[in-house]
């Protein structure tokens, strides 16, 4: 159904004069010069003669609100499946023609309104006493509309601007708001010369990934304008279904939402609501699914989910796959001037009088990408702080400052940043493997290729300190700048993290961590420690991992690190999680050359300057270092150059006072600071005991 505030103009022929003042009455063409003076009668006659259901089959309504000379406002419902505008003109036509003598009607004005508005002044309308019927609750039961005060749900509409978009400016758009890949590679889609422009369907629905609300609404009304610019879709109204509760597995006003949504938009936010888990909505989910089935053929259906918030949408995910293809679609990341241009726009949309910083590069820094929430959450800071400074300065006491959490290392740099490390060869060799095989995976799926959805969780083993941690954060940077993953988020976490003390914590926790890696990785490090055999909810972690690395096998990477020998007992443990990991890495012990290199890396970054006595007593000490149980690799070496700074300072306290200095001994390490302290790093040989006496 469509909702529609009409405004015709028209002409009639006048009588009056000749049939006489007294006879004006029983004339139709008089009675349109003559409706102020009963306005309510007037209305409420027409609406006998229009008003609810009353033309082609019931699939339409007018409703007549407002009147004047030469022009009248009417209120419409329409079946868009079946009907077209141009029928609403010609049954207002042909109204006007016969009962008033009307001619040349036409259109002044035809405005889109959401099923909301509609109601309202309708409503408006029946207290000026303009409708003939006195019930206005049943009006609205017999249109399906009496769905807005429902306690399981609650439903908002909004209109997006039907005037045509074109694909530059969709793709212009795209990128002022940093949208990734994944969405300019569909609004290219949406424009292609292969389609035809005519609306026979619904080919495909939406799944969105988005940081906040009002990123998420911006990408669905690009989406919903392009694809109606394209006659994808019949009306620009969006219908947003949120705060959906337990015990809607049977609500009718919801399926009144997709009855009055055919030919528009549906977008489903469906987070939890409080302490819930997913399980709780099993039933909710099942009659979602089943309303979505129905009509999915003629309602776009949009999955909105933001991160670090709980869904129960999975399931209803899942059923709809088996009908309709989803595309997922996410945020993506810009450059700094990208950032400032986002950051202008946003100003822009406020509507705000205050003025824009100067200089406004200090809000981004260089050297740096940014996601869409990044940049959001420098505006909305700046936003506050501006209004500290100019509208109530009481309060100036902050400065703004960048949301460093959620900005990105600089494109490019997380690759070449992998290359230079050191040794790594082999995992190194693999990752590139790897990402060239996302890569071409992501491709096929662009050309429309037929391709089996492959798995990208992994395993990392290898002893403490080989790099797992750096590489696999490396890695989220890398995929999101390749368009693989949709954000940068990493999430490492632990057992602690994890594992719940009480029943129905441990399921909730693993899902908040799922959540807040959607689009990007989860690290779970020491994984076998949620093996356990004491009954502490380990083993529920496990269940509910591998079931949210099902659920989120396409959007969210898993690795599990730890070491070699332990992790091949925690995969063991459960044949599930075995068969999810698709890659697994080693990662080697750093040999003394390549931990010396790691040294010297780390001394260069600092200008430390290195003696030729001083690499070769940190060879000597890294080669004894090599053969003990406890080796921490790269670890062992960060402690060491941290440490054998600490004994610089302590010795240059007591040779010099602090002014005198210089920079030359500030920058050099000597053998004496590293013989104090070799002794906590490196464990001498046991004396074997010597046994004395005789033997039998």
């Amino acid at each position: 159904m469509i909702f529609y505030d009409v405004k015709v103009g028209y002409e009639y022929n006048i009588h009056a004069e000749e049939l006489g003042e007294e006879d004006c009455g029983d004339d139709p063409s008089a009675a349109l010069e003559n409706f102020d003076e009963d306005l309510p009668s007037f209305l409420n006659h027409i609406n006998e003669n229009l008003g609810i259901k009353c033309g082609y089959g019931n699939k339409l309504s007018i409703f007549a609100y407002d009147v004047q000379l030469g022009e009248m406002s009417f209120l419409v419902a329409i079946n868009a499946l079946e009907l077209s505008p141009t029928t609403i003109l010609n049954v207002i036509e042909n109204y006007l023609r016969d009962k008033f003598n009307a001619f040349g009607v036409h259109y002044m004005d035809i405005t889109e309104i959401t099923s909301q508005n509609f109601l309202t002044m309708l409503d408006r309308a029946d207290d000026d006493n303009y409708l003939p019927f006195r019930n206005f609750s049943r009006f609205t039961k017999r249109l399906k509309l009496d769905c807005f005060d429902n306690n399981f749900f609650k439903l908002k509409e909004y209109v997006c601007s039907s005037r045509y978009l074109s694909r530059p400016f969709a793709l212009k758009k795209a990128n002022e708001f940093l949208l990734g890949e994944s969405f300019t590679t569909e609004v290219k889609r949406i424009y292609s010369s292969a389609n035809r422009k005519e609306f026979c369907g619904i080919p495909v629905h939406y799944e969105i990934t988005a940081s906040n609300a009002y990123l998420a609404r911006r990408m669905v009304e690009l989406l919903v304008r392009a694809l109606y610019s394209n006659k994808r879709l019949l009306s620009t109204r969006v219908s947003k279904v949120f705060n959906i509760s337990e015990g809607c597995f049977d609500e009718l006003d919801l399926e009144n939402v997709f009855i009055n949504a055919k030919g528009s938009t549906i977008v489903l936010e469906m987070q939890l609501a409080g302490e819930s888990a997913p399980a709780d909505y099993k039933k909710e989910s099942q009659y979602i699914s089943k309303l979505i089935q129905r009509y999915c053929n003629s309602t776009l259906i949009v999955f909105v989910e933001l991160k670090e918030q709980n869904s129960f949408a999975a399931e209803a995910q899942r059923n709809l796959e088996k009908v309709a293809d989803i595309i997922k679609l996410g945020e993506g990341c810009g450059d700094r001037n990208k950032a400032i241009a986002y950051f202008k726009q946003l100003l822009y949309e406020a509507d705000e009088t205050l003025p824009m910083p100067k200089p406004i590069g200090k809000l981004f820094p260089s050297n740096y990408v940014y996601s869409p929430s990044a940049v959001y959450s420098i505006f909305a800071k700046w936003q506050r702080n501006a209004l500290k400074e100019t509208v109530y300065k009481a309060y100036k006491d902050l400065d703004v400052e960048v949301a460093k959490e959620k900005i990105l290392p600089k494109a490019g740099s997380a690759y070449e940043k992998l290359q230079k490390m050191v040794g790594l060869t082999e995992v190194k060799s693999l990752l590139d493997q790897i990402i060239a095989n996302f890569l071409m995976q992501k491709r096929r799926s662009e050309l429309g290729i037929s391709t089996e959805k492959h798995s990208m969780h992994m395993i990392f083993t290898g002893n403490p300190g080989t790099a797992k941690t750096t590489v696999a954060r490396l890695l989220a940077e890398i995929l999101c700048a390749k368009g693989i993953l949709q954000t940068g988020n990493f999430v490492e976490c632990g057992r602690s993290d994890l594992v719940g003390k009480y029943v129905g914590w441990t399921a909730k926790a693993v899902r908040e961590k799922f959540n807040a890696a959607k689009g990007g990785v989860l690290f779970i490090d020491e994984a076998y420690s949620l093996v356990d055999d004491y009954n502490s909810f380990g083993d529920e972690a496990i269940n509910t991992i591998v079931q949210e690395m099902e659920n989120n096998r396409e959007d969210t990477m898993v690795i599990f690190a730890g070491y070699p020998e332990k992790m091949a007992s925690f995969l063991h443990k459960n044949e599930g999680l075995r068969s999810r990991i698709a890659f697994h890495i080693k990662f080697p012990d750093y040999k003394v050359e390549e931990l010396l290199a790691i040294f010297k890396l780390m001394a260069t970054e600092q200008q430390y300057i290195l003696s030729p006595e001083v690499l070769a007593q940190s060879r000597e000490i890294f080669a004894t270092a090599c053969t003990q149980p406890d080796f921490g690799n790269g670890r062992f070496v960060r402690n060491l150059f941290e440490q054998v700074q600490m004994q610089q300072a302590l010795r240059l306290a007591h040779q010099f006072t602090a002014a005198a200095i210089s920079k030359e001994a500030l920058l050099t390490l000597q053998t004496e600071d590293f013989s104090a302290i070799v002794g906590k790093f490196v464990k001498k040989p046991a004396k074997q005991e010597v046994e004395i006496g005789f033997r039998a």
